[in-house]
């Protein structure tokens, strides 16, 4: 049952823009921090596209792929925040339906280029994609007690909008030793 409404919500998501100019745009501009030249962020951007972003704009059953991501942010959130993720039902809030915008575009868009780079780097450092719902559940976190006063979904999108503050590695490091300690 909860899988059936993961699919759904990612399909609402996926299928409101095509993913290609969602995505690529997104997911090449920060490269162009990285290198000067085009024939070298085209190759980046291919590597990255084929080894990791495939996964997040295609529905599949790989342990790194959009839907597994989605459930283990939702599993995350609940565990991280079981008070926040009652709240949440009760007042209609979907934490999913925020969050996948998020994962879909691997944060593009959504942080400043400087941390955004830093999340990429500890996604190919770590070679994983486990990384995007660890990093949306702790976002949640940090922005727990403005969540808790709000009654709507609505709310919870424009408290959730501005993530240009967020410092990905000091979060993604709490995170951590929040679930190994």
């Amino acid at each position: 049952m909860a899988m059936l409404l993961v699919v759904k919500l990612l399909l609402r998501q996926l299928s409101r823009r095509p993913v290609a100019s969602l995505s690529m745009a997104g997911l090449l501009a920060p490269l162009c921090y990285v290198h000067e030249e085009a024939e070298d962020i085209y190759y980046t951007l291919r590597a990255m596209y084929i080894k990791y972003w495939s996964r997040l704009h295609r529905l599949s059953s790989h342990r790194q792929g959009i839907v597994s991501l989605a459930i283990l942010f939702e599993r995350l959130l609940q565990q991280q925040e079981p008070e926040l993720w009652i709240h949440c039902l009760n007042n209609n809030i979907e934490p999913l339906r925020i969050a996948v915008p998020w994962m879909v575009q691997a944060f593009s868009g959504f942080l400043i280029p400087e941390q955004l780079l830093f999340l990429w780097d500890l996604i190919l450092g770590f070679d994983s994609l486990l990384l995007l719902p660890l990093l949306a559940a702790s976002v949640f976190s940090l922005r727990r007690e403005n969540l808790h006063r709000i009654l709507s979904h609505d709310s919870a999108e424009t408290i959730l909008s501005d993530l240009s503050t967020i410092q990905v590695v000091p979060l993604l490091q709490m995170a951590l030793t929040q679930h190994t300690g």
